[in-house]
């Protein structure tokens, strides 16, 4: 019988989505251990069946511009394994009528029935699956009945912590509840214990924000089978924003995400609204996930954008002075590194990436969520100080370089071994 510390991991990533995925795939990859990428919509034009529909020019346009952020360079197509292939096409083509969509059924293969067959094609050659929060559970039921490793990779914390904190602000603040996506709350208790599940089934979780794991722990997993992997950033993406600009006659406060309360988008426009500076302005730039009829009152020092193209970014953050983030809960927030790469100083909250990539007060301030003084502070410290914008804005980007999503990859791959090595060792015991 062979020991389980000579078995060389062989995994499959499964996602019908993208998230980080590809990039997971592609480390995994790079250090000779995936077996498969698993997923409903991966875009290369050479790649069956883009590479038939895409002989039409006008069609293959669309497809470049729509799904760009669907593959990543140096993924082998030999690894990629797309199951429901024709949502593919119907997603960016018809997705803006459902109906319609719904209609000519493109979609072969529904969540669950996804996830199941996804499971079953990587038991045939692997002997590990990595799936995402709330996209794992069927595919590890599947994994347990052959024996498979299970890597979960939370990308947000766990959906209890997320209905109780929505809650809290639904009752706090009714005027802002109507921006919360549903998506953050629980209305089918009967849907939580799939949720719940894949968590406790799980042989090792990879976290990227402090809340993310503190969630987990409240469920009863054990912190020794959390590794916590950041998130990184292209750096030089960045690295012409000209930070000696800042110095203009508008004092700009730019906010990147989801226009939703649980990302603390009340506790800024209020701490802006307190101060009364002169010249002071809000930009929000990020998708609308409910109705924003609650924002009016700002809209004297608020202006809110449509989200932009990762391409235009730079020219974004180089029109701010400083970057605030109030979430309350939080993945990571890649948008720090984003900004503190094109040089930015930040203010965050606690409840984000911040205690990880801010030395506070030296490149950033970090911040308690719901504090609308502590932002009150920060924000009028940074506006009168431009010499102080400055230095923590070229702290912060020379601190940005630092995560890499080389460094990234390493941490999948480290915490994919850790696996593997932690069951070797348990075996010997």
């Amino acid at each position: 019988m062979i020991e389980n510390s000579t078995i060389r991991p062989q995994v499959s990533v499964i996602h019908p989505g993208r998230q980080q995925s590809t990039r997971t795939a592609l480390a995994l990859q790079k250090a000779g251990l995936l077996s498969n990428y698993i997923t409903r919509l991966y875009y290369d034009s050479k790649l069956f069946p883009f590479s038939l529909i895409c002989k039409n020019k006008t069609i293959k346009k669309i497809l470049d511009q729509k799904l760009s952020g669907r593959r990543i360079d140096g993924l082998s197509t030999d690894k990629i394994c797309l199951l429901g292939r024709w949502r593919g096409i119907s997603d960016p083509l018809i997705a803006r009528n459902r109906n319609t969509a719904k209609l000519l059924s493109l979609d072969r293969y529904p969540f669950k029935s996804f996830l199941h067959k996804a499971g079953c094609l990587a038991a045939k050659n692997s002997n590990a699956i990595i799936c995402y929060d709330g996209r794992a559970y069927h595919s590890f039921k599947v994994a347990n009945a052959y024996g498979l490793k299970k890597i979960l990779i939370m990308t947000a914390p766990h959906i209890i912590l997320q209905d109780r904190i929505a809650k809290e602000e639904i009752t706090s603040h009714p005027d802002f509840a109507k921006t919360i996506s549903k998506r953050s709350c629980i209305f089918n208790k009967n849907g939580l214990r799939p949720l719940i599940d894949e968590v406790l089934m799980s042989d090792r979780i990879i976290v990227s924000s402090g809340i993310s794991k503190d969630s987990l722990i409240e469920l009863g997993v054990s912190s020794e089978k959390i590794d916590f992997v950041p998130l990184g950033v292209n750096s030089t993406h960045f690295s012409k924003c000209n930070i000696q600009k800042r110095n203009k006659f508008n004092f700009n406060i730019l906010y990147v995400g989801k226009i939703d309360q649980m990302k603390g988008i009340k506790y800024l426009l209020e701490a802006v609204r307190i101060l009364n500076l002169p010249n002071i302005k809000v930009h929000m730039i990020g998708p609308k996930t409910g109705e924003v009829s609650s924002l009016r009152p700002y809209s004297h020092f608020l202006k809110i954008l449509n989200p932009v193209s990762f391409g235009l970014m730079p020219s974004i953050y180089e029109e701010a002075d400083i970057f605030v983030f109030p979430s309350i809960v939080e993945g990571f927030g890649r948008v720090l590194l984003e900004a503190m790469a094109a040089g930015l100083p930040i203010i965050a909250t606690s409840n984000t990436a911040a205690n990880y990539v801010i030395d506070d007060g030296i490149d950033g301030f970090t911040v308690p969520p719901r504090d609308i003084n502590a932002l009150i502070e920060r924000i009028r410290l940074l506006y009168k100080n431009v010499e102080l914008r400055i230095d923590f804005g070229t702290k912060a980007r020379a601190k940005a370089k630092r995560y890499t999503w080389e460094k990234y990859e390493n941490g999948i791959v480290n915490s994919v071994l850790k696996t593997f090595k932690t069951n070797s060792q348990q075996r010997r015991r």
